[in-house]
């Protein structure tokens, strides 16, 4: 059985994930509890001022932040670029290929985050272990979930 769903996610252009009820674009990655409106990283992030933040007459208490349409800087350039968001002292600890991403997963202040770049441009970037990044996104990015 196992084999027939790795056949049938090599053959998928598109699929969607469960989580709690609620459907997603990406896996099931980077879901994260909203505390005062927000989400405390190594710096706090408000995530209020979104127009999606009221989900359906109702305030969401979780976002998902789909890897991706995650970027990254480097910690001296993050002051060059506008984002609407910037995740400051990420620290990448895992790496894991996938098809033709390599998956970065990063701790910020605590929580674990993970951001997919194309293998052409990880092999140009030269990422490696216990490297400090900046993450960046915008309001597209985020899925207001209850």
């Amino acid at each position: 059985a196992s084999h027939d769903k790795n056949f049938l996610d090599f053959l998928a252009q598109k699929k969607y994930y469960l989580h709690a009820g609620e459907i997603l674009e990406f896996e099931n990655t980077n879901i994260f509890e909203l505390e005062n409106k927000g989400v405390n990283f190594s710096n706090f992030i408000d995530f209020s001022m979104c127009k999606n933040y009221i989900c359906k007459d109702e305030i969401s208490n979780k976002i998902a932040i789909d890897p991706y349409k995650i970027s990254f800087l480097y910690p001296d350039d993050f002051s060059k670029q506008t984002f609407d968001f910037i995740l400051q002292k990420c620290i990448i600890i895992a790496l894991r290929t996938r098809k033709e991403f390599v998956f970065i997963r990063v701790e910020c202040g605590g929580k674990i985050l993970e951001f997919a770049l194309e293998s052409e441009r990880f092999k140009q970037e030269k990422l490696s272990l216990y490297q400090e990044l900046c993450l960046v996104f915008n309001e597209e990015a985020i899925c207001f979930l209850n």
